[in-house]
């Protein structure tokens, strides 16, 4: 015997006269299953994006509950504890120093401190870096967006897999994003901030997305999250903000110049103060109906 989940919004069932369900797919097909196979049926109700204009750049990312942390022995990312989301737009791909640059000639806002001669002005498609988390927020805020809570971003991270270690599933990064033992054929476009091993970010989107639409939620940059760092508890949340205070901001996702595989998690934890400014710091942004 076995369970059958069914999207409620995406299927029409009916009973074919021997008693089987038959499934009316929303792409014509039919899918016929024996209810002597079947132990138990749930429907699950399908939320659809929000009925305003789809933000230029961005996926929606569905309502749902998920198992957030991890009980392995990494970096402080137990106890494993149940979130609830509501729905929320999420950048497709990390701010690039073509989008802050718009943001710093509009606000004459400083300029970032280029990690090599020119970045911030010649690699335009790159991930911009060396913002505080501060400079993050308010480019955010500018942009009529917000920074992910740390919830929001590991949530979107997975890509509606559950229960596995990174973004694409539980492969070993190896060339799946870029980090420090990427060895792949884009390695000849990588920025070269690190020259002698020539390492460096990539320009965003270079790798395939995950279950979302969203790119680089492994490597490239870490990205600056909303909350203050905290230990997680163990209850049930809702919509998580993080405490109210603390010393240091949540980094999420990894960065090119990590040399440990399991930096690349999506459990994996980060955190610096938000004054900090580092050449694989960077961010993305959320929207909220």
């Amino acid at each position: 015997m076995k369970n059958l989940t069914l999207l409620a919004l995406l299927f029409s069932v009916a009973l074919a006269p021997a008693q089987d369900l038959v499934i009316h797919k929303v792409d014509g097909s039919l899918l016929t299953v024996k209810l002597s196979a079947i132990e138990s049926i749930t429907f699950t109700e399908v939320v659809a994006p929000p009925d305003t204009a789809h933000p230029s750049g961005m996926v929606w990312i569905p309502a749902g509950s998920f198992e957030m942390g991890s009980d392995n022995a990494h970096h402080e990312a137990s106890p494993i504890h149940t979130v609830t989301l509501s729905g929320f737009w999420m950048d497709v791909k990390e701010v690039t120093n073509a989008q802050f640059k718009a943001y710093c000639d509009a606000t004459h806002d400083w300029a970032p401190m280029d990690p090599i001669p020119g970045y911030f002005a010649n690699y335009p498609d790159y991930p911009v870096v060396n913002v505080t988390w501060q400079q993050a927020s308010a480019y955010a805020a500018w942009a009529g967006k917000s920074l992910p809570t740390e919830a929001e971003w590991e949530y979107a991270a997975r890509g509606g897999l559950q229960g596995k270690i990174y973004s694409w599933g539980d492969e070993p990064p190896g060339n799946q994003c870029n980090w420090m033992s990427y060895s792949g054929a884009l390695s000849s476009k990588m920025a070269p901030i690190m020259s002698f091993f020539n390492r460096g970010t990539l320009p965003v989107g270079s790798f395939a997305a995950n279950g979302y639409g969203l790119y680089d939620m492994a490597g490239n940059v870490w990205e600056w999250c909303m909350d203050w760092f905290a230990v997680y508890s163990a209850g049930p949340q809702q919509n998580p903000q993080g405490p109210s205070s603390g010393i240091a901001r949540i980094l999420r996702g990894g960065g090119w110049s990590d040399t440990i595989g399991d930096a690349m998690r999506v459990t994996w934890r980060g955190y610096h103060p938000p004054s900090e400014k580092r050449n694989f710091i960077g961010f993305r942004c959320v929207k909220r109906p």
